[in-house]
């Protein structure tokens, strides 16, 4: 999960949302989403592992 949300973080910054940031090497994944109003992001296979994130 860890390296999916590492991965989601290189995809978010190639977006015109983070570029305009002052620091956008400093943001990750989940600060994109807080960013766009998501408030809960949940990551899983859909089989055996889940892990909830409540974003504040």
């Amino acid at each position: 999960m860890r390296a999916l949300l590492a991965a989601l973080t290189s995809l978010a910054r190639s977006t015109e949302l983070f570029a305009r940031s002052n620091h956008p090497h400093e943001l990750n994944f989940l600060d994109f989403c807080k960013l766009i109003g998501f408030t809960q992001v949940t990551v899983t296979n859909g089989k055996d592992v889940a892990h909830q994130i409540k974003i504040q």
